[in-house]
C-alpha cells in the first residue's frame, strides 16, 4: 500500500501460517473491494475473503469453507450489495458470502455460474452483472434467490466470451 504523507511503500504480508489480525491471510491478492462508508477494505485471495478496518487498523479474515470443509478457490472479484451479501467471483464459479452468517454459498443453480467468473459488477439499480471465462456476459435478476438470467451475451453472440470487466457510465450504459 502507498503512504501518500510519506510517498512510500509498504507492505502488508503473510508472515505466520495461520493469519493473525495484523497481516493478510495469503500474500496472493487476487481482488479488492472499497467500503468506503465503514471506512474498510475487502480483499479476495486463494484463501478467502479478509477485511481490513482502517479505523482499528486490523484485518479479519473468513477462510473459504462451505459446511465447515476448506475449499480451493481463488476469489477474482468482489462486490458488496446493499443487503450485507457478498457476490464473490471465483475461479470455480459465482458464491456469495453472507455478512451476517460468515457462510459461503455456491451459486449453481444455473451452469453458466460454474464457469471461471472473471468479474462480478453491480449497477447503480442494484442489478448484478456477471462476466465468465467461457460463457459471455450476464444480468442477473435482483433478487438473492432469483438467479434467473434477464439478459446473457453467451459465446454464440461475441466471438470472444471472455469479459474481464464491466463498467457503468454515468449515462448508465453498461460497458
Amino acid at each position: 500500500f502507498f503512504h501518500e504523507s510519506d510517498n512510500q511503500f509498504d507492505y502488508y504480508g503473510q508472515k505466520t501460517s495461520t493469519a493473525q489480525s495484523d497481516e493478510l491471510m495469503d500474500y496472493n491478492v487476487l481482488s479488492i473491494h472499497t467500503d468506503k462508508p465503514n471506512n474498510e477494505l475487502w480483499i479476495g485471495s486463494r484463501a478467502g475473503l479478509s477485511n481490513y478496518s482502517e479505523d482499528k487498523d486490523l484485518f479479519t479474515h473468513y477462510p473459504f469453507q462451505i459446511d465447515g470443509k476448506h475449499i480451493n478457490n481463488q476469489i477474482l472479484s468482489i462486490v458488496k450489495g446493499d443487503n450485507g451479501i457478498f457476490w464473490l467471483g471465483t475461479e470455480k464459479g459465482l458464491f456469495t458470502w453472507n455478512i451476517r452468517t460468515k457462510n459461503f454459498r455456491a451459486v449453481d443453480d444455473h451452469p453458466d455460474f460454474r464457469d471461471k467468473i472473471n468479474v462480478v459488477f453491480l449497477d447503480n439499480k442494484n442489478i448484478l452483472w456477471v462476466g465468465t471465462q467461457s460463457k459471455g456476459l450476464k444480468r442477473v435478476g435482483s433478487q438473492l434467490d432469483d438467479y434467473d438470467i434477464h439478459f446473457s451475451i453467451a459465446e454464440d453472440k461475441i466471438s470472444l466470451p471472455n469479459i474481464n470487466d464491466i463498467f457503468q457510465l454515468p449515462d448508465e450504459s453498461i460497458w
